[in-house]
């Protein structure tokens, strides 16, 4: 079948249009009711919240986990009364159509609940290593404080020896100073008599010469006034004649 020139421009011209109105629709953004205020992306699980605005169901239930102690609506700020949440079929459905007609953002979405989900695992791991890392500190501290007590007794010990060491050492210098008195004692004891002995014959002789000498002066004395007695009376006698 033969198409003419002028068909085929318009056949291309109605290319080029839906093209362009493609590439439009690539460009233009999703519509913000379909996506989450919190993480303003697209929702896959839309529910209403107390505060009347409709949230991602993580998203929301994250920020009730982070407020825990003051639950405030991340919109208005104003406390919730209550932390319920109510599924939104109707809009869930209407982001489904929507994403049929742009695969893009499909794909879009896909790959960023992919890496999303890699980073929730990446951070449980995270998680459990460090409350793994935790627990072993938690067994290392508990041995060391078991050990503190043996540690304890051995160092009360090592004192308890090392004070009857120092009693051992001052016992033994006091036993020594003690045999070192009594062996100076007995070297004196032992050596007074051998010197008193030659000194007591040299006494008994010079006292029984001394009494032998003075016997001999007396005599020699009385001998020497009866001599000189009858001196004197011969010379007065011849002094008289």
């Amino acid at each position: 079948m033969l198409v003419s020139p002028a068909r085929q421009r318009v056949c291309a011209m109605a290319g080029r249009g839906e093209a362009e109105d493609e590439e439009i629709l690539r460009l233009l953004p999703p519509p913000r009711s379909f996506c989450c205020p919190i993480t303003q992306h697209l929702m896959g699980d839309p529910v209403a919240a107390a505060d009347g605005h409709v949230y991602e169901r993580a998203a929301i239930e994250e920020w009730f986990r982070a407020s825990r102690d003051s639950l405030r609506s991340p919109m208005t700020n104003l406390p919730l009364p209550t932390v319920l949440l109510a599924p939104n079929r109707a809009l869930q459905r209407a982001i489904e159509e929507y994403l049929q007609g742009r695969p893009e953002l499909a794909r879009k979405e896909l790959d960023r609940a992919s890496t999303a989900e890699a980073v929730r695992l990446w951070a449980e791991e995270l998680l459990s290593a460090k409350s793994k890392s935790n627990q072993g500190l938690l067994l290392a501290r508990a041995a060391m404080s078991e050990l503190h007590q043996p540690l304890a007794k051995l160092r009360e010990a090592l004192a308890a020896g090392e004070q009857a060491a120092v009693e051992l050492e001052n016992r033994l210098c006091a036993a020594e100073a003690a045999v070192g008195a009594e062996t100076a004692a007995a070297v004196r004891s032992t050596a007074a008599p051998s010197a008193a002995q030659p000194s007591a014959l040299p006494r008994h002789n010079s006292s029984s010469g001394g009494g032998s000498s003075d016997r001999n002066s007396s005599r020699n004395g009385g001998n020497e006034l009866f001599v000189f007695g009858r001196s004197a009376q011969q010379q007065l006698s011849s002094g008289v004649q």
